[in-house]
Order: structure tokens, then sequence, then C-alpha cells
């Protein structure tokens, strides 16, 4: 996840995500994650269709339950969670399978 927060700066726009296992992504500014958590997208990523195909990072100073690499909560709260962040960002991306445990969705936070 290192290459992948460096690459999440403060940006007027959508940053281009170029790290490894990952094909196409963009990260979001604080500005934008608000407007994205407030939009249907949490909600559609969260489906259960998609949620088996969605690999999630929570960065490790939110509150949100982590135990064991597993986090204890919907798509929403996450989104919720980097929004309500000072200065918290989303990076959502289409990622290699082959490199991320049959995941083809990546969804991060950062705080």
């Amino acid at each position: 996840m290192a290459g992948i927060a460096a690459s999440v700066g403060e940006a007027a726009a959508v940053v281009p995500i170029n790290a490894p296992g990952i094909v196409v992504g963009g990260g979001f500014n604080h500005e934008e994650t608000i407007a994205l958590s407030n939009s249907p997208i949490p909600s559609i990523l969260g489906v259960q269709l998609l949620a088996g195909a969605t690999a999630v990072h929570v960065d490790p100073r939110s509150a949100i339950p982590q135990k064991d690499g597993m986090i204890n909560a919907d798509m929403p709260t996450i989104f919720r969670d980097a929004a309500a962040a000072s200065n918290g960002k989303i990076v959502l991306a289409l990622v290699d399978p082959a490199q991320w445990r049959g995941k083809h969705i990546l969804v991060a936070e950062f705080l």
C-alpha cells in the first residue's frame, strides 16, 4: 500500500494511480472523497456481486474494527470514515487478480 499511498497527494482532480498490480486507478482528494461518500458508488461497490471481487484497505489509524486482516464494516461506512477525517482520501482501482488474490477491484482508505 505504500506505493499507492505515496501516489495520493493533494490535487484538484483525480490522480492516476501507477503501482504494481494496478490496471487503472484513481486517487481522490478529500473534497472528492466527501462527494463520493455522498454518492451511490459506495453502496454499488458493497453489493454482494461486487463485494467478493473487491479488496479493501482501511487505514490503520481508522476506528473501523479490524481483526486478522478482516474489516468489520460495509462499504458506505468505509467511505464515510475517510470523508469524516480531516484529510481522508479514497483510492479506487481495477487490479490484476493474479496479484491481488483473485480480486478485481481495490478500495483503499487513507487518513
